[in-house]
């Protein structure tokens, strides 16, 4: 009986330890991708075309395709999403950066790190 009780507490200490490294893991790549800057754009120097641009930073990856006509983003589709939340998150977003015609947006609130992530998939779309 005691072999079986050391034996469960050997494995609960396991997942307590792997439990703890994950969402430390996780607190950090959150923690660096809010660090990172969005940068401005300037769309008068842009061409009209489909341009790709992806970000990928610990969990968070996404491949975006933006298009531009007469200087302007008109569209902005989800090439390949592996973490994101699709859906509002992504359409709330890229709404306000075709309104505004600039990354300098609200993030989505309740996803802030996803926001960030899109904006720049976006700049490095626009900046290749």
């Amino acid at each position: 009986m005691k072999k079986i009780i050391k034996i469960v507490i050997i494995i609960l200490g396991v997942f307590v330890v792997i439990g703890i490294a994950g969402v430390t893991y996780l607190s950090y790549g959150k923690n660096q991708v809010l660090k990172e800057e969005v940068n401005s754009i300037n769309l008068e120097e842009i061409d009209d075309g489909v341009y790709t641009g992806t970000y990928k930073s610990f969990r968070w990856s996404s491949e975006v395709e933006v298009k531009v006509e007469n200087h302007k983003i008109t569209k902005i589709t989800i090439k390949k999403d592996h973490t994101f939340p699709q859906g509002s998150v992504s359409e709330e977003l890229f709404k306000q950066v075709i309104a505004k015609q600039s990354l300098d947006v609200d993030t989505v609130s309740g996803a802030t790190v996803s926001s960030k992530a899109y904006l720049e998939a976006i700049e490095d779309a626009l900046s290749n």
